[in-house]
């Protein structure tokens, strides 16, 4: 064990710079394992210095710096300064210009020879899963495959001027399409039965709804509700509501993101199977779907379920024995995604599927890029909240991947620009045919492992799928939806291997186990909105709950040291002693202001009774053969005092070193433990308060200044001297004299 050396100092003001404060060695875990040092704790004064209160440690401090004394700041001061700092310059110009666009910040820094070989081979790999998994989005948002190839370049390009987050992979995402496709279907069907004749005949529908326009109303409804989610993030990042996502915690997005996974997944069964299921709305959709399923199972397309189970193994064989395998050898991941999209559209199309088989295919694919238009915001009121919720959950799934390569990258991210640099991607991209985007993990992931370094990356990914777009969409017309489906499963592996958090977080803290399964069985029986809800709710919950009901302990300290710790903690502890230290280990407010008086009363004993009637002098006599009555008894007789739990306590230190912040009704719950025991000749001090605790403190009662201490050990000291019954001048005499 490590020791500090002893200096010596003739220093007569009792302030001791040149040697340690404690006059100990210095421990290490656990603390069963310590020396036993050779001087009881209270031979003498613990510290080289003076005892601090907290007023005269700041009085101190103040002296030793010497600082002039500072007006209060006011509004009017910092309105003054702000605009103070406010010029039109061109410095200034180019300040502003970066800030709003940190595109040009990236490219000023660029290095072509370091930055450009792992961003094209990372901007291709992208590109490719862009056009793999845009079109399997679009289809969850039961819209036409196209657009999923919208959502994968005018997003991106727009995302590409505003973010300042390197391997954020902006673009079509699953959940969030899911989240639309539910809009889309509700509407569409809200308005096939609501419709008269009349109103389809002044409208563009004609008079029979047919397919080509049910698939632009589809489409306008996706564009509508992306467009307001857009504007609602927007509008988020102007009132500064980036700090929502510390409400987010790990556990919740991993249950939720798991269960949404499921719902994806069970979103292509009706094409893995060649069924024609409807989505169901509401609670246990999911347990509908497959009970549906399976009674229909007689009808089902084998030869598209074979076909589906067989790009899913494909897939999972050459990402698992191959990719990662050879991960380090290979420049770049093998394109298996869009190698079994090729292959089936050649088998499809040799093998005319669609009428030999009955197998489902994507269909007509208009090739060119799309002029921009204004999508119809008539039927807005009716998914506003959906838009909420869309807005949300892409902001959610975003900044959760952001954090985690920002952390593993080491570069900051301000997360209120990258909610505005979401809106104006979600909003701009809306106007020009595309759904409402997310920054989707698995693509993210192969950014980083192809090597991507900059933003420039997803610019280039965004040209392979202008490719795609322009030239190879057209011979995609006869994909199999079961091929796509495979596609789309097998993309959502990596959120089911999350059930593997379920044994750490149960043996770390079992609040993070709860908030993971509720998060997932709300969002697995009910559905992703209310799950949302669900998971958040019940976060915050856990957190109310944790505070409510924090648990107070009697803190001891043994002859041999002068280190404080839990009672339950220290075999070796005293517990006879007459100066108590007590812990509460949580902030101090009204939902728990009783929990602490409760625990006080528990573990030091209850205060004699305020009130106090005369005893008779017959009763004074059989005083001494009265029974002692427990703290919890409510049926005392007047007169009787319940001191027998206090024993000889001379001293109650209140350790508020675990206390984050105190409220009013936590302020009057300490006065009003200082005011109960003081008839029983108790003192009540107060240690190791934080700035906010001890303003809250003083500002209602000026008195409780002498009777707040800077740590644990300046109060038990001058509870030690106080117990001696020194005058406070002696104290301070025989503290000074004690260090030289």
């Amino acid at each position: 064990m490590d020791t500090r050396k002893e200096t010596t100092s003739t220093n007569t003001r009792g302030v001791y710079i040149d040697r340690p404060i404690y006059d100990r060695p210095i421990y290490d875990r656990p603390i069963y394992d310590r020396p036993i040092y050779d001087r009881p704790i209270y031979d003498r004064p613990i510290y080289d210095r003076p005892i601090y209160t907290a007023a005269k440690y700041q009085q101190q401090l103040a002296y030793d710096q010497q600082r002039p004394h500072e007006p209060p700041v006011t509004t009017a001061h910092t309105l003054k300064k702000q605009l103070g700092k406010c010029s039109c310059s061109m410095n200034t110009l180019i300040g502003l210009l970066f800030k709003l666009l940190p595109c040009i910040n990236v490219i000023k820094h660029y290095k072509i020879k370091e930055h450009l070989p792992g961003d094209t081979v990372a901007g291709l790999s992208v590109g490719i899963l862009h056009v793999a998994q845009g079109m399997g989005w679009a289809l969850l948002a039961s819209i036409a495959p196209i657009y999923g190839l919208y959502s994968s370049f005018f997003p991106v390009v727009i995302f590409f001027f505003f973010t300042s987050s390197r391997h954020a992979s902006w673009g079509s995402m699953a959940l969030v399409a899911l989240l639309i496709g539910n809009v889309v279907n509700r509407e569409t069907q809200t308005i096939e039965q609501s419709m008269s004749q009349q109103e389809y005949n002044t409208t563009m529908l004609g008079s029979n709804m047919t397919t080509a326009n049910k698939e632009m109303v589809k489409a306008d409804i996706a564009m509508s509700v992306s467009l307001l989610a857009g504007i609602i993030q927007v509008g988020m990042s102007f009132l500064h509501l980036g700090f929502l996502s510390t409400y987010l915690s790990p556990p919740f997005v991993g249950g939720f993101m798991t269960a949404a996974a499921i719902h994806i997944a069970s979103s292509q069964v009706k094409y893995i199977v060649g069924l024609d299921i409807a989505r169901f709305q509401g609670p246990f959709q999911l347990p509908m779907t497959y009970f549906t399923a399976f009674k229909n199972i007689s009808h089902a397309n084998w030869l598209a379920f074979m076909m589906s189970i067989t790009t899913f193994i494909i897939i999972i064989l050459v990402q698992t024995f191959i990719n990662k395998r050879f991960s380090k050898r290979m420049p770049a991941p093998i394109p298996i995604e869009l190698i079994v999209l090729i292959l089936g559209t050649v088998i499809a199309a040799f093998t005319n599927l669609e009428k030999n088989f009955d197998i489902l295919v994507i269909g007509k694919i208009p090739s060119g890029i799309p002029m921009p238009r204004v999508p119809s915001l008539r039927s807005a009121p009716n998914y506003i909240a959906d838009a909420f919720m869309i807005a949300l959950v892409s902001y959610v799934v975003s900044l959760s991947t952001t954090k985690l390569f920002m952390r593993r990258h080491k570069y900051n991210v301000d997360f209120n620009w990258e909610l505005l640099a979401y809106g104006l991607s979600n909003a701009g991209a809306a106007l020009c045919n595309s759904f409402a985007s997310a920054v989707a993990p698995p693509r993210s992931m192969l950014f980083e492992i192809t090597g991507g370094k900059t933003q420039v990356a997803h610019l280039i990914s965004t040209f392979f799928v202008l490719m795609s777009i322009l030239f190879l969409s057209p011979y995609l017309e006869t994909l199999p939806n079961c091929v796509l489906a495979g596609v789309i499963v097998a993309a959502l592996m990596g959120f089911f291997k999350q059930f593997k958090d379920l044994p750490r977080l149960w043996k770390t803290n079992k609040y993070d186990f709860a908030i993971w399964i509720i998060s997932f069985l709300g969002t697995f029986l009910w559905d992703i909105t209310h799950g949302l809800m669900i998971g958040i709710g019940f976060s915050l919950l856990t957190v109310v709950i944790r505070t409510q009901f924090s648990r107070g302990y009697l803190m001891t300290t043994s002859k041999h040291n002068d280190l404080f710790t839990p009672e339950l903690s220290t075999e070796s502890a005293s517990t006879t002693d007459e100066i108590k230290v007590y812990l509460f280990n949580g902030p101090l407010y009204y939902a728990n202001s009783d929990r602490l008086q409760a625990s006080l009363h528990k573990l030091i004993g209850t205060p004699m009774i305020r009130d106090i009637q005369p005893l008779a002098p017959s009763q004074s006599k059989n005083s001494s053969s009265t029974p002692l009555l427990s703290h919890d008894n409510s049926s005392c007789n007047s007169g009787l005092t319940l001191t027998s739990q206090l024993g000889q306590t001379s001293h109650l230190i209140l350790n508020c070193s675990a206390m984050s912040f105190i409220d009013s009704t936590g302020v009057a719950m300490i006065q009003s433990i200082i005011a109960d025991y003081e008839p029983s000749k108790i003192k009540v001090l107060l240690a190791s308060c934080n700035i906010q605790i001890t303003q809250s403190l003083t500002r209602g009662d000026k008195l409780i200044n002498d009777k707040i201490f800077m740590s644990v050990l300046d109060a038990y000291c001058y509870a030690n001297l106080d117990k001696a019954g020194l005058t406070m001048f002696e104290k301070e005499y025989l503290n000074k004299i004690s260090t030289v």
